[in-house]
């Protein structure tokens, strides 16, 4: 019996800047995101996002953050779903009263020396799972103290999509309800696969200094090493790597839990329309034979040029009239991952 597929737009706010006058690589931030979903809602979509924020702007000096937000057309409060997110500038770090910082590894920019200068590229794993659970705790305060508009942040998802087994562990002692983070290694290494690391090229092309930590984090090989530790995620999904087609599953440890709820679809900035749009054709052949719900998650960042949203314009452009049709006969149902994760909770074994 075919089920229904959930779809869910996400975007990553990296906690930088909204300017749109910044440095070029910054140039479009909130005014490119703005235009994105104008551009998307025009298509005939006009359906719920989620963001994930990182509360770095109420501490970088960012003038008056939450009247930005409240102000932006960017996000919907009355359906919009708000969850954390977390890059491990020293700022945020040290509101959590974490003291040393850690400034390597990184996939940041870094001194001669090799320390990150921000500590944006710094993996949240490279902290102690005590530490982690101070950082993720003082953030989700500080940006629900923040926010325009009252709330619970309940979802989560980590800088870099870096939830190593300390991340998941801290989560699941804070009370998330679930983790965004998996990734599949297959985005930013075409190619990969059981026999191949693949040619570490995402798929549109370009090498990014991310791609060693998710093929580390998110494959099918078992990491000991503290920021690559993943047993718990590999446990919990029958020792697979991340796929295109992986769907959620629990992760368990000390009677806690939390949901994993896949990027399976990735983020525009390194992901083609045409990676998405065959993660799409995937999904509905998967909901045509299952038996549960099946889960499609794609997404943008809020800093970057237009340029690095424009693939998930192009999917809900490229896609337009099967996707409309499908959604017309609830056969697709575009949701906030919480309100996915919570489908998918019904058909978990607790």
């Amino acid at each position: 019996m075919a089920q229904t597929l959930y779809i869910s737009v996400t975007v990553d706010w990296e906690g930088r800047t909204f300017d749109k006058d910044g440095p070029p690589y910054y140039a479009e931030n909130l005014e490119g995101l703005v235009l994105l979903r104008e551009k998307i809602k025009a298509l005939g979509f006009d359906i719920p996002w989620t963001h994930y924020i990182t509360p770095n702007y109420w501490l970088n000096g960012t003038a008056d953050p939450t009247t930005v937000l409240a102000n932006t057309k960017a996000i919907d409060w009355g359906k919009d779903e708000i969850g954390l997110h977390v890059h491990c500038w020293y700022d945020l770090v040290q509101n959590a009263q974490v003291d040393p910082l850690v400034e390597n590894p990184t996939f940041g920019n870094m001194d001669i020396f090799g320390n990150d200068t921000s500590g944006h590229g710094v993996p949240l794993g490279a902290y102690s799972t005590a530490n982690i659970i101070k950082i993720v705790t003082k953030a989700k305060t500080l940006l629900e103290q923040k926010l325009p508009h009252p709330l619970t942040v309940k979802g989560f998802r980590c800088g870099g999509w870096m939830s190593n087994d300390g991340v998941l562990t801290a989560l699941m002692q804070s009370d998330f309800f679930y983790d965004c983070s998996a990734v599949p290694p297959v985005v930013f290494s075409q190619g990969f696969s059981t026999v191949s690391l693949g040619n570490k090229k995402d798929t549109v092309g370009d090498n990014n200094s991310i791609t060693d930590f998710i093929l580390s984090l998110w494959g099918y090989i078992p990491q000991d090493n503290g920021i690559y530790q993943n047993t718990l995620s590999l446990k919990w999904n029958n020792r697979q790597a991340i796929l295109p087609t992986t769907q959620p599953y629990k992760i368990f440890a000390n009677s806690r839990s939390v949901i994993e709820m896949p990027n399976n679809g990735g983020l525009s900035d390194y992901t083609s329309e045409a990676y998405m749009t065959a993660a799409l054709g995937d999904a509905l052949k998967l909901a045509d034979t299952s038996d549960e719900p099946v889960f499609l998650n794609i997404g943008c960042h809020q800093e970057g040029p237009f340029r690095y949203k424009n693939s998930l314009f192009e999917f809900f452009d490229n896609n337009k009239a099967q996707l409309l049709d499908l959604k017309d006969q609830e056969k697709i149902i575009f949701s906030t991952v919480y309100e996915a994760s919570r489908a998918a909770d019904l058909h978990m074994v607790d």
